[in-house]
């Protein structure tokens, strides 16, 4: 059985950590905010930036409330411009990068006190690898936005957590269901051999063409060049199984860790413990309910 202190060294090796929700409410930013303490308090220098919108108080599409993000002197954040007066730390403006958004261009910032931030990085993923280059630290740490796994791609990301819990689904084994299928998806193994008889899919994987691989081709492997391209149901994935075909990525992604929060706005509230045991025995991959870290309860 892990502990919550096992969550921390298992991310210490990795440079870029990504953290990417499976739903709104999930509880990104809850272990956003334990990671930021626990690297602080080892003295880790940190960069952070997100591929959405995270720090705000009121959820701008729930309008539930949301945890804030609190940083250290010293850290490194990209934000958008028009985000920046809504920063409350004394800051120094490193750079201005030439990254338009919606909210403005992308700023590089580093802290000059301790102070609470909102962030929103570049939209384009490919994008993140560009923004610390110049400014090295000992890790950097990217808040995924919902549905954009793409940030997981493995040219971005060392090691991706997967935050889950009460607001994908009403029951447990729901929520333990569509998890699963994620995992599934995001440690695919990687091909051994992309020859003729392989489907190379240069692109995103969905249902629509994974059916139009079963009823027209008949290539029994498809290989896509990482998880974070494929967007399959799990409907989809059993009948892939059962016509005995293969599905392989050309990079492996670095699943590390999966995070759970037994509670959404909506009121579901999971028994944590009860919670906690299902999707360990679910899934192959470290289970921790960092919510339980970040009250200090043991």
């Amino acid at each position: 059985m892990y502990q919550n202190a096992d969550f921390l060294n298992l991310l210490t090796p990795h440079h870029n950590v990504c953290i990417v929700g499976m739903a709104k409410n999930a509880g990104k930013t809850t272990v956003l905010n334990y990671l930021i303490e626990a690297f602080y308090k080892q003295h880790t220098s940190l960069a952070l930036t997100s591929i959405g919108r995270d720090g705000e108080t009121l959820d701008v599409v729930t309008q539930t409330e949301k945890p804030r993000i609190y940083i250290h002197k010293g850290t490194f954040i990209a934000t958008a411009e028009q985000l920046l007066p809504l920063c409350d730390i004394t800051k120094e403006i490193v750079a201005v990068m030439d990254m338009p958004t919606a909210l403005g261009r992308i700023v590089l910032v580093r802290a000059l006190s301790d102070g609470y931030v909102q962030l929103a990085g570049p939209s384009m993923a490919a994008q993140m690898v560009s923004l610390f280059k110049s400014h090295p630290v000992d890790k950097i740490l990217i808040d995924g936005a919902l549905f954009r796994k793409s940030i997981a791609n493995p040219a971005i990301s060392d090691a991706v957590v997967l935050c889950t819990g009460a607001a994908v689904g009403k029951s447990i084994e729901k929520v333990v269901v569509q998890t699963a299928h994620q995992v599934n998806i995001l440690t695919l193994p990687v091909a051994e051999h992309i020859n003729e008889d392989c489907l190379y899919i240069d692109g995103a994987l969905t249902d629509t063409l994974a059916q139009a691989q079963l009823r027209n081709w008949a290539k029994k492997t498809i290989i896509c060049e990482d998880a974070s391209k494929i967007f399959v149901s799990p409907h989809m994935l059993s009948l892939l199984k059962s016509a005995s075909v293969v599905l392989n990525v050309q990079k492996a992604i670095k699943l590390a860790a999966i995070c759970i929060n037994p509670v959404a706005p909506t009121g579901i509230n999971f028994p944590p413990a009860e919670f906690l045991t299902a999707m360990q025995a679910a899934v192959h991959i470290p289970v921790f309910n960092i919510g339980t870290a970040v009250h200090h309860v043991t």
